[in-house]
């Protein structure tokens, strides 16, 4: 049986030592991100120095994936259990280990297991993250926090591949794929050294055993669905995937059986029954989902594609074109508190407007023309950057509003698996559509070309779906959300569930 430990008031962080705290927390996050971006631009520095194969290749990138996902829940809610600290440090020393090891591989087996491993402890340092946000920012001040959450996400997204081309330049492809796997580790070194004195520590407020059947079946659940997404070929799905689909949707089933069991005894579920109940909670997630499937890859897959393969042009050019992108990505980071405040509840809609009108204003841009100067497509796809940064504060405010603090672990972990398995659903849709031969067979640019704008209609129709229900999850919100009713930027919050920095002594 669970109980709720019956603690006070606690003295947690005030102030500038809560956003201290943040940037201890953001730190190794950025080095995730690198370290994400990194290996992708290092994949022909491995199959060079490594002589590692396609199949090696591909578990590379997508066994990180599959680890992530699957360490994000746990973590989340192992710290809710025992304290988002220790969960946090250990993680991160794992991480940075695994990466070492990563980096110094001698096989295929070696680079693959360390990389899964890798991506496991990279959920334990995320989801910690989003639980100390949840806890020690409301209103205003937490609306800032997934602001710049948001802008030091997509300025690491943007420097991981210069930072990792640079290297691999520098030492040379056959090496430099080594050096270019740590590239970030002394940010998760200082983050580190900050943490033991300056992160405080949460308060355990649920006693009981921690859910490994819950765990297992979750596992389960996600590797189902997003495995056959990983191994989308030319050819499209594998044969595989609809008895993985199936036994994904049976086992969901089964999980929000045993989850809603586990509640209604009291006894710690993995993620809580009624997160579900909640209107803005699971249609959040519907609108979180899609509106990730379209704009983290997809998006710059199908640009990427009909720039290359369609146009020929190069690799460069075909960066360049979404810059506009990133660049808004980040802009939309800034201005996410003022849209907020601006606009309260329908801030989320607004931000899917953006995405929306600029991906369809990009979409009709290339189908009138689809030799269309990069100069013409600028402000569209800079307006829809804008709006996947904007997006995320207000979607995770969204989300989270209302969940206890003793659940803050599990929603948060929760909430960015959602965001992974939207993202490989995305990839895979537009890996399927740029994969479509022309009548005879062939791969023409001409055929390249309209696969590559079936891409960019594909994401902006995501966003639609995601626009309409943002619709509906404004209406469901109560009107007086935190956003509206600011408290002080540097006002504790109300009676955080914390110890000071140095424990219970």
């Amino acid at each position: 049986m669970t109980t709720t430990a019956p603690t006070g008031p606690a003295a947690g962080p005030t102030g500038t030592r809560r956003w201290v705290t943040l940037s201890i927390l953001l730190a190794p996050m950025a080095m995730i991100l690198i370290g994400a971006t990194i290996s992708n631009v290092a994949v022909p520095s491995i199959t060079e120095g490594l002589g590692a194969s396609p199949a090696a290749i591909s578990w590379v990138v997508s066994g990180y994936m599959i680890g992530y996902a699957l360490g994000l829940v746990p973590a989340g809610r192992l710290g809710d259990r025992y304290g988002h600290k220790w969960v946090f440090i250990l993680g991160l020393i794992a991480y940075m280990v695994t990466a070492l090891v990563a980096s110094f591989s001698f096989s295929e087996l070696q680079l693959v297991v360390s990389r899964v491993v890798q991506g496991f402890a990279g959920g334990f340092v995320i989801a910690p993250l989003y639980a100390y946000i949840q806890i020690l920012f409301t209103g205003a001040a937490r609306l800032r926090a997934f602001a710049i959450f948001t802008v030091v996400t997509g300025a690491a997204a943007l420097v991981g591949p210069l930072i990792g081309g640079q290297i691999i330049d520098m030492v040379g492809m056959a090496q430099g794929w080594r050096f270019a796997l740590t590239a970030g580790l002394p940010l998760g070194a200082l983050a580190l050294v900050a943490a033991f004195p300056l992160v405080p520590q949460t308060r355990n407020l649920t006693r009981g055993r921690f859910d490994f059947v819950g765990m297992f079946l979750l596992a389960v659940v996600v590797v189902g669905f997003i495995a056959p997404f990983i191994q989308v070929t030319d050819a499209g799905l594998p044969e595989w995937a609809t008895a993985s689909f199936s036994t994904a949707a049976v086992l969901a089933v089964v999980f929000a059986f045993w989850i809603r069991h586990r509640e209604r005894r009291d006894a710690f579920p993995l993620v809580p029954f009624s997160f579900f109940t909640r209107p803005t909670f699971s249609i959040g997630m519907v609108v979180m989902f899609l509106a990730f499937a379209a704009f983290t890859s997809a998006i710059y897959i199908a640009l990427s594609v009909l720039w290359q393969a369609g146009r020929g042009e190069s690799a460069l050019m075909a960066a360049m074109v979404t810059l506009p992108f990133s660049l808004g990505s980040i802009l939309g980071g800034f201005m996410a508190e003022h849209t907020t405040k601006l606009f309260g509840r329908w801030a989320l809609t607004c931000s899917l407007i953006l995405l929306v009108v600029g991906l369809y204003t990009t979409y009709l841009t290339l189908q009138t023309d689809a030799q269309s100067h990069l100069v013409a497509l600028v402000l569209p796809l800079l307006i829809a950057g804008m709006g996947s940064g904007i997006f995320v504060a207000p979607c995770m405010d969204t989300v989270l509003n209302g969940i206890h603090e003793k659940d803050a672990g599990a929603a948060g972990g929760f909430s960015v698996t959602v965001q992974r398995t939207g993202a490989a659903f995305g990839m895979a849709l537009v890996f399927i559509a740029v994969s479509q031969p022309g009548p005879d067979g062939s791969f023409t640019p001409e055929v390249m070309t309209h696969d590559g704008i079936v891409a960019v209609l594909i994401c902006a129709a995501l966003l639609s779906v995601a626009l309409l229900l943002s619709v509906v999850t404004a209406l469901a919100t109560p009107r007086a959300i935190p956003a509206q009713t600011p408290a002080a930027p540097d006002a504790a919050p109300e009676e955080p569930e914390l110890e000071p920095a140095g424990g219970r002594g």
